[in-house]
């Protein structure tokens, strides 16, 4: 492929930029500082929530702007300053709360609370297995309560149900059949301590939305940004951004949607060779 001028990096973290360990490989890292000596934006886009996400990124001892909860929230790392925010409608929230109880399943929610210290909340029906499991147990930015009230909603940016896979297929086909958008989900399944989530947004929280908002800001347009990710909650920045690239470990329908499939996987410093591939 022929190298071209990139404005923009945009990077997934689970099953990406981060190896199995939650670790981010020597290679990886000198490849995306290389890229940022040569004047390229470095985001990370990712459905994790911006406390984390920035923790992890902090391995690339770069500035890097954050794009959390799929798109709903942008802050910079350097100072923490959120620069975008877009929490989902209450009476979404709400009539998901609701169909969750009557199915059966209990979500936990991400809030974009960071200047509170508060991330993730927790309902009386999430199943101590999925908290230990999902790493929130003794954490100070989670909070419990007993009923989701307006208070607890506040500045909610998604909901997330964990499963099997025929739990979260059929929750999935639950919710497609009993209200209509606006509102984004993502059925994932390329997990390591889980079959399946189901993750509900609102019409804005996708990575591509939080992608292009940072884009117009910047004024870089969408053939000057390059993408790569593994999982389906990937497939519409990749589908959208002028280079977009997939690990060895992605999905097949993440490969499918990106421009170009990689020989190497999220252990193997896949995103290094893509960044040596188009921007070294």
């Amino acid at each position: 492929m022929e190298k071209t001028r990139v404005k923009m990096l945009c990077l997934d973290l689970d099953g990406t930029l981060l190896t199995d360990e939650k670790t981010v490989s020597k290679e990886n890292v000198n490849a995306v500082q290389a890229a940022y000596e040569k004047g390229v934006d470095i985001v990370v886009a990712t459905g994790r929530q911006y406390r984390k996400a920035r923790d992890f990124a902090a391995c690339l001892s770069l500035p890097v702007t954050i794009i959390a909860n799929n798109g709903a929230s942008i802050r910079h790392s350097t100072d923490d300053r959120r620069v975008y925010f877009s929490p989902m409608p209450m009476v979404l929230a709400k009539e998901i709360i609701g169909l969750a109880k009557d199915f059966g399943i209990a979500p936990i929610v991400h809030v974009d609370r960071y200047d509170e210290g508060k991330d993730i909340g927790i309902g009386p029906d999430v199943s101590q297995d999925v908290v230990e499991r999902y790493g929130l147990l003794d954490s100070d930015w989670v909070f419990r309560v007993d009923t989701w009230s307006d208070t607890a909603l506040r500045d909610a940016v998604s909901m997330v149900f964990f499963g099997s896979r025929r739990q979260i297929a059929r929750w999935h086909e639950h919710l497609s059949q009993r209200f209509l958008p606006p509102y984004v989900m993502h059925h994932l399944v390329n997990l390591q301590k889980f079959e399946a989530m189901l993750e509900v947004l609102g019409d804005t929280g996708n990575k591509w939305h939080g992608i292009r908002e940072l884009a117009n800001q910047k004024k870089i347009l969408p053939r000057e940004i390059l993408a790569i990710g593994d999982d389906n909650n990937d497939i519409e920045m990749l589908k959208n951004t002028g280079f977009s690239f997939a690990p060895k470990n992605a999905t097949q329908e993440v490969k499918k949607a990106a421009a170009r499939v990689l020989d190497q996987t999220n252990n193997e410093h896949a995103v290094a060779a893509a960044i040596e591939e188009v921007i070294l």
